[in-house]
């Protein structure tokens, strides 16, 4: 395990689990209770969730970028015994919980606990459902109140595994973590290293393409996980510079939102030779499918087929289950999926039918099995009675020259004629005019979409804002314009 200048092997990362589970133990953490984790991606959060875990207790992952009301409810929710901090000050909500401080001490390869907090009142008790569970993971809240996906063991087990099997990892695989730990697309990338025996090195510092390729040729790379939004970044770095420095690249893994089989065309080129994964999934299934984008090129504008031990069905407006082909609402069960929500009985009855997860996502399977994800039901348009998804439209669109990213959206219709407004947000290149980027914007999309899928209006952001799993934030989009439109007729 690599971070920045520190370098750790596994009987050194074995010997600080062992340490920090001691110290759990000690003072008084007990299988089932719950250990809030407020640590930014270092070796200090692989550390405190294995100790956590090989307890039996519960980690629940907080961002330390989430606001004081997000991690209160968090803490309030699931009653935990400690909550395991990084900053020099623990966060605001300590007041009502244990906390401590966890780091490493310089050049030793033990870590250290200071700063403890502790409170008189007990935990709540809670019961935590009957299997093993091992993790409750919060999703990132975009709409209403955040709710806990409890995944146990067995979940996680499976899920390092497919993935290890499917990156051919091996003692040789150095594997380079982007995202963030205390979501699912990036702890899995981390457990399926540590499950193969793998070297993990942890970015450092803000993601760019420079720091990027200085970790990728200093540290020889085999793989990375990424959102789409940094291949924009990729596909416009110099390409002598890339095809240089990326010689130990074999594979790049891609998920969290659709991709144009015209960017995956485009990576091949930057990366011949190396294979191109790109996957399907969702805090409570992550990694459900599959695609070999370099093997199945017919296959490019899917999100592969199901993973070892995941089953798809879809189903129609009219509530019939297909487990075959069709469009409707994607089904998933399986190891990979959860059971659970935490403490959410309501959801637990809505979200689960004869043991498939309703996700709520919308696509269709082909007669090979293959899914193509149209898009979330929130996000679905509904322009004078056509129906259709914003993925459905940037797909076939593709890139647009001038424009770096765009996002479409269903703006409310504030005369009431149409439900919603077809709107296209678009990014400009850092060289282009926005007023010109916008026009082109527009012209392709009456040269190359519906009738009813073209923009009403294009409108140009400095940057598209992504949720914490990497994912365009469309309800922060819609949110913001409505505000500034509000704001003028003041």
């Amino acid at each position: 395990m690599i971070h920045g200048e520190n370098q750790y092997s596994y009987s050194e990362l074995d010997s600080c689990i062992n340490q920090c589970s001691k110290w759990l133990l000690d003072n008084n953490l007990r299988q089932g209770d719950r250990v809030v984790l407020v640590l930014p991606n270092a070796p200090e959060y692989i550390v405190a969730f294995l100790a956590v875990v090989n307890i039996g207790a519960i980690v629940v992952p907080a961002d330390p970028g989430h606001k004081a009301d997000r991690l209160g409810f968090i803490v309030e929710e699931t009653s935990p015994r400690w909550l395991i901090y990084a900053d020099q000050r623990p966060p605001i909500v300590v007041d009502a919980v244990s906390s401590v401080r966890l780091s490493f001490a310089p050049n030793t390869g033990t870590i250290v606990f200071s700063n403890s907090h502790r409170v008189a009142n007990e935990p709540k008790s809670l019961t935590a459902p009957s299997e093993r569970c091992a993790a409750i993971i919060y999703s990132s809240g975009s709409t209403g109140r955040p709710k806990g996906v409890v995944l146990t063991h067995d979940h996680l087990l499976t899920t390092a595994n497919n993935l290890a099997n499917m990156l051919t990892a091996d003692s040789n695989h150095r594997d380079l973590i982007l995202s963030p730990m205390n979501h699912t697309d990036g702890w899995q990338r981390v457990a399926s290293a540590l499950y193969a025996g793998a070297s993990l090195i942890i970015y450092e510092g803000l993601l760019s393409v420079t720091g990027w390729l200085d970790d990728v040729q200093r540290f020889k790379i085999s793989s990375f996980y990424t959102p789409p939004p940094f291949l924009n970044y990729l596909l416009k770095a110099d390409r002598s510079d890339i095809k240089e420095m990326t010689t130990t690249l074999r594979s790049i893994e891609i998920g969290s939102a659709p991709v144009s089989p015209d960017r995956i065309h485009q990576l091949s080129e930057l990366f011949p030779g190396v294979t191109i994964y790109v996957h399907f999934g969702l805090t409570e299934s992550s990694r459900a499918t599959i695609l070999n984008a370099t093997i199945r090129p017919d296959k490019r504008h899917t999100v592969g087929a199901a993973c070892k031990n995941v089953e798809i069905s879809i189903r129609d407006d009219q509530g019939k289950i297909r487990t075959h082909s069709g469009q409707g609402e994607i089904l998933l069960r399986g190891m990979q999926s959860t059971r659970y929500y935490w403490q959410r009985d309501d959801l637990n009855q809505q979200r689960f039918l004869d043991d498939w997860l309703l996700t709520g996502d919308y696509g269709e399977l082909d007669s090979d099995g293959y899914l193509l994800f149209q898009g979330r039901k929130d996000d679905m348009i509904n322009f004078s009675g056509f129906h259709y998804f914003p993925a459905e439209a940037e797909l076939e669109l593709k890139q647009v020259p001038g424009v770096a990213q765009y996002v479409f959206c269903g703006v409310p219709d504030e005369q009431g004629i149409h439900q919603h407004l077809p709107c296209a947000f678009f990014q400009p290149e850092p060289d282009a005019q926005a007023a010109d980027a916008g026009r082109t914007l527009l012209t392709l999309s009456r040269q190359n979409l519906l009738p009813h899928m073209v923009p009403r209006k294009v409108i140009p952001v400095t940057d598209i804002p992504l949720t914490s799993s990497g994912k365009p934030n469309r309800r922060q989009l819609i949110k913001d314009y409505l505000y500034q439109i509000d704001e003028q007729l003041k």
